[in-house]
């Protein structure tokens, strides 16, 4: 029997230990060359770490070393061995669209459309003249087309609608006669007084029986308003008016001249069926007014004033005439 080896005393707190014994069972001491060396098992756990690591950075070496090496190759065969530059490749082309075919045309059937029937020629040889050594030239005689006559493409005058007068087509001939006063009847004259204006109205056969020494007058109130007052002559008919002319004993007025074809007289100035074919302002003592375009027909006439020749003053007329 062997006999037991000598306890060993801590060296912390001096307690025994056994030789085998690691650490102090009083204050957890390590005991002296524990912590120097390993034990066997320890040993072996530490030498497999070691290998595992040694294994570990081989690995990643390698790891490293072949990717080194493959991007030295490519780069290598990337360059031409005699320095040219390296061709690039050519863009990507997109492929054509596919062709859009028509849609299948239908033959429709062919309708024979007949031929227009040729009239026959003539037979030359039964036209022709017995003798063809010369065509035949007929010269009408000289005395069958007078030197002055116009040529045969262009119409007279009158064809054309052309007016002697005036030169527009379509417009009858104006009447280029002297102009002389219209027969009137007795009492055709009258005072036009449509708005009530005339103040004092003397007679208005006055201005009609052809007497120099009679003045046919009349006013209107002085209200800061026109005169807007006239004398009228009823022509009895239609007829055709190419001027009038007056003879006033107050001149300087301002006068117009009004005229309807109506069979009724129209009952204001302002009605739509007057025409208003002149004017004059200041008018003369012996005033003649002639109407454009040769005039018209008419059935009634006024010679309308619009103000007189001093605020206030009157009108005379001392005779009137009717052109035609």
């Amino acid at each position: 029997m062997t006999p037991d080896a000598p306890a060993r005393p801590c060296a912390n707190c001096d307690a025994g230990m056994q030789h085998d014994q690691d650490w102090c069972l009083e204050c957890g001491t390590a005991a002296p060359g524990r912590l120097g060396g390993l034990r066997p098992g320890w040993r072996a756990v530490a030498s497999t770490l070691a290998l595992t690591v040694a294994l570990v950075g081989g690995a990643g070496a390698a790891s490293y070393a072949a990717l080194s090496s493959d991007a030295n190759r490519e780069a290598i065969a990337a360059a031409p061995a005699d320095g040219a530059p390296v061709a690039q490749a050519p863009p990507a082309v997109p492929a054509p669209p596919a062709p859009v075919l028509p849609p299948p045309t239908v033959d429709e059937p062919k309708v024979d459309a007949p031929e227009p029937e040729l009239p026959e020629a003539p037979d030359v040889e039964a036209i022709a003249p017995e003798t063809a050594d010369a065509p035949a030239v007929i010269t009408p005689p000289a005395d069958d087309a007078p030197a002055g006559d116009a040529p045969a493409d262009k119409a007279p005058a009158e064809d054309r609608g052309a007016d002697a007068g005036d030169g527009e087509p379509d417009e009858p001939a104006r009447d280029t006669s002297p102009m002389k006063p219209i027969a009137l009847g007795a009492g055709v004259t009258a005072l036009y007084d449509p708005y009530g204006r005339a103040t004092a109205p003397g007679d208005p056969a006055d201005a009609q029986d052809g007497d120099a020494t009679t003045t046919f007058t009349f006013g209107a109130a002085e209200d800061g308003e026109d005169l807007q007052v006239g004398v009228v002559v009823d022509l009895q008919a239609r007829k055709q008016v190419r001027g009038i002319e007056f003879t006033t004993s107050t001149p300087g007025a301002d006068v117009e001249v009004y005229a309807t074809d109506s069979s009724t007289l129209p009952p204001d100035i302002l009605d739509t069926r007057w025409d208003h074919p002149a004017s004059r302002p200041d008018a003369k003592r012996q005033q003649r007014i002639v109407l454009p375009r040769g005039g018209a027909k008419y059935r009634y006439v006024v010679l309308w004033f619009t103000a007189p020749a001093k605020a206030g003053e009157p009108v005379g007329v001392t005779d009137l005439d009717v052109l035609g």
